[in-house]
């Protein structure tokens, strides 16, 4: 009995000793968001992005999806491969993605990586004839499951999109997502390791949304909220990104920061 005291005292200060992680700093791999249909050519995610260019899926076209991940500098190069499918009530699984190379960016603390999925989508008579609801209901929700290495962890990336029969149905034609970081502001030093920072939706459909703030360094008051608290461990140069999505059209948002605090 002492002997497994002492295995499960010392299993205790090896966890306490271990080094605290938090989800909103790229301390390692991370998935933060996935566009549909970005505008096409964007590199540059410190300019907000511009929603009109964003078609919606149709029917018989084509539909490409962003993954925008972090990590810290340094990491591995990123690998994007389709997955195994997995059954979902309500969805229709697609798996004919064609991978583009990872376009990656490196940031003060930390790396930011793009890759591009490619797919043809159904007709609207295959998918009537998968979906019967999608010929009164004009869409149906399309499943994807791809998987992403760096080559020393594996993450699976599941989720689905909406296609639509064409551009008349209700809700294809929608303005899609704009978000801003309102503070800081670019291309300023802020002066305290405390700040408030804060960011601006334009969602005119009134969708509700899911808020996600990354950091490269420090820790985030709450990282769900439009506005709060980023406590930066000390001077030096440092990346914020903002990152918002919608829970019903799954599309979203991001902005990404430059701050230096002297």
């Amino acid at each position: 009995m002492r002997t497994l005291s002492l295995i499960g005292l010392m299993t205790l200060l090896l966890a306490c000793s271990e080094p605290k992680t938090r989800p909103e700093t790229a301390d390692k791999l991370k998935p933060i968001l996935v566009l549909v249909n970005p505008p096409p050519g964007v590199t540059n995610f410190e300019q907000p992005l511009d929603g009109a260019t964003r078609p919606v899926p149709v029917a018989g076209g084509t539909v490409t999806l962003q993954f925008h991940f972090i990590g810290p500098t340094g990491m591995g190069a990123l690998t994007l491969t389709p997955g195994e499918p997995e059954p979902r009530p309500l969805t229709l699984p697609i798996t004919n993605w064609t991978v583009a190379a990872p376009a990656p960016t490196e940031y003060p603390g930390l790396q930011h990586v793009t890759i591009a999925a490619q797919a043809n989508l159904p007709t609207a008579v295959e998918l009537s004839a998968a979906w019967p609801a999608f010929a009164t209901e004009g869409f149906a929700r399309l499943r994807y499951t791809l998987v992403v290495t760096d080559g020393t962890r594996e993450l699976p990336l599941a989720g689905d999109f909406v296609v639509y029969r064409d551009t008349g149905v209700a809700g294809a034609t929608e303005h899609l997502f704009g978000s801003s970081i309102d503070y800081p502001v670019a291309n300023e030093n802020v002066s305290e390791t405390k700040l408030t920072i804060s960011s601006s939706l334009q969602n005119t459909q009134g969708e509700p949304v899911k808020i996600g703030w990354y950091v490269s360094a420090g820790e985030i008051k709450n990282r769900r909220a439009a506005t709060t608290e980023w406590e930066l461990p000390g001077s030096g140069d440092y990346t914020l990104i903002f990152t918002v999505r919608g829970k019903e059209s799954r599309n979203g948002d991001l902005q990404i920061r430059k701050v230096t605090l002297p």
